[in-house]
């Protein structure tokens, strides 16, 4: 049980990195799109 919660703890830290990675991505692309 306990090394079930690390794993989605661990897990969803991850996504939510990569989902802020690609939020800063697809602002900057739509940045140089309406300049």
């Amino acid at each position: 049980m306990y090394s079930q919660w690390v794993k989605l703890l661990f897990l969803s830290k991850y996504n939510l990195d990569n989902g802020f990675e690609e939020i800063k991505k697809n602002t900057i692309f739509y940045q140089e799109i309406w300049q």
